[in-house]
């Protein structure tokens, strides 16, 4: 009895969570006073970046404006207000106060915006009702007047704030940091999730949960609930809010990276991502970064006429230590899974041949795949793409290790997995094609041999700069 009317009590909290709220006033004011102060706020930013009248405050100060901002995500939060109406109070009290910090955690918000909201758009398109609070809006005309709302409050002032804030690129890898510095996006990073706190506390059913302090994913705060803010119509899946709340950590963490990473080490990881976005394999990725090192670094340390930028060495190390993983990795898990050779010439040479290529060819390199002299040419094509390259950026790049550069180079593996989208170590063996999928021992050999080469590294490096010993 006491089970089943305990399962009622959280069914009806589930309920009240899921009922969307009536349209308040407070929405409509915000909605119709926004487009007025536009103007005048851009234009006092302006003025502020042409005059230099942003000025830095000291650790007690920027301990306030930190407090500052986390109030007002809890505020709007709790008051059910949409995550753009935060960024806009965080902007008007940057207006006011001219601080280096506020003015930061805007522009970076500023770019979160664009992401999330549009990026959620382009996915999404019926998001677009959030603009009128998933009301029953049918008339092309309010729909581009609405349309013509979003770009005068969201996006033109955010792209201004980025022009006028935000990080200048120059030729290669020439760049300026702009306004922005770490604090301002370590101070924006938790905005977010401090905001969906605030509306799951506006919820009854989050005060008889008992997981007050209970974020997710550890407590019923889910990242759907933030529809109740939206209120788009038809509803949203959980991945599209799923997207909104990742782009705002992603904004933050790269914006970091810019901020503390040599330009070298970005293009190094922004190669890792994207190969992992488009679904190719880790050892495609290394293949770029070994040229990038190459060009960066005129051949290395035994060719360069002169010395090389910090980052260049950096790189050079990073691609050091990824290559002696890659090839123990590679070679290891045949030893591991002896059919993963015969796997990978199936999905990357011998299926492709058959698609693309006319019968007359296709078929005889069939039969051919069937002898003994197929798969020593094929061991030899091997040693070509994967032994020799490996062996030799070892031996050119070996002078640029350091600590540093090993744990620059420790998440790559992880990095690039979960830019194609997977959780799981499992899903390397789809990823290159190997059917029957590699057992879980060759899979945590393979990107464990790479941490642990890493962190050894690190440790002989480290050991040596704090005893003053030799490698």
């Amino acid at each position: 009895m006491n089970q089943a009317t305990s399962q009622d009590s959280c069914g009806q909290r589930e309920a009240a969570v899921l009922t969307l709220p009536p349209w308040t006033p407070l929405r409509s004011l915000w909605k119709s006073r926004l487009p007025v102060i536009v103007v005048p706020v851009l234009a006092g930013l302006q003025r502020s970046t042409e005059n230099s009248g942003v000025h830095e405050t000291g650790w007690p100060a920027n301990c306030l404006q930190v407090l500052l901002l986390c109030s007002i995500a809890f505020g709007t939060g709790h008051c059910r207000l949409p995550f753009s109406v935060t960024w806009w109070m965080i902007l008007l009290a940057a207006f006011a106060l001219q601080t280096k910090l506020l003015l930061g955690a805007a522009t970076v918000l500023s770019l979160s915006v664009l992401c999330g909201w549009y990026g959620l758009r382009c996915l999404h398109p019926q998001a677009v009702t959030a603009l009128w609070g998933g009301l029953a809006v049918t008339s092309s005309l309010a729909r581009a007047c609405w349309q013509a709302w979003d770009l005068c409050v969201h996006g033109i002032p955010a792209v201004l704030l980025i022009c006028w804030y935000g990080p200048a690129f120059g030729v290669l890898w020439d760049r300026s940091a702009g306004l922005v510095s770490l604090a301002a996006v370590a101070a924006a990073l938790p905005l977010n999730m401090i905001w969906l706190w605030g509306l799951w506390l506006s919820i009854p059913a989050a005060k008889g949960s008992g997981m007050l302090f209970r974020l997710w994913p550890f407590g019923r705060c889910k990242l759907s609930q933030t529809k109740l803010a939206y209120r788009v119509s038809p509803e949203l899946p959980l991945g599209a809010w799923s997207w909104v709340y990742v782009s705002h950590w992603a904004v933050c963490f790269v914006w970091g990276s810019l901020l503390l990473l040599p330009c070298e080490l970005q293009a190094a990881y922004m190669v890792f991502v994207i190969a992992g976005l488009i679904r190719q394999p880790y050892t495609t990725a290394w293949w770029c970064v070994f040229l990038l090192s190459l060009w960066q670094g005129q051949g290395g340390n035994y060719m360069r006429a002169g010395p090389a930028r910090s980052g260049t060495t950096m790189l050079e190390g990073l691609c050091c230590c990824c290559a002696a993983s890659t090839s123990l990795g590679f070679y290891g898990a045949q030893l591991l899974a002896p059919y993963a050779f015969r796997a990978l010439l199936e999905h990357w040479l011998l299926q492709p041949a058959e698609r693309l290529l006319p019968t007359a060819v296709a078929g005889p390199l069939r039969r051919w795949s069937q002898s003994g002299s197929f798969e020593v040419v094929m061991r030899i094509g091997d040693l070509v793409i994967h032994l020799i390259p490996t062996s030799l950026a070892v031996a050119l790049f070996f002078p640029s290790l350091s600590a540093e550069a090993a744990l620059a180079a420790l998440p790559t593996n992880l990095l690039w997995l979960a830019s194609t989208g997977s959780t799981e170590l499992a899903a390397t063996s789809k990823l290159y094609g190997v059917e029957p999928p590699l057992p879980a021992l060759a899979l945590r050999y393979i990107y464990g041999c790479h941490w642990l080469l890493c962190a050894l590294v690190i440790f002989v490096f480290s050991a040596k700069a704090l005893f003053g010993q030799s490698v």
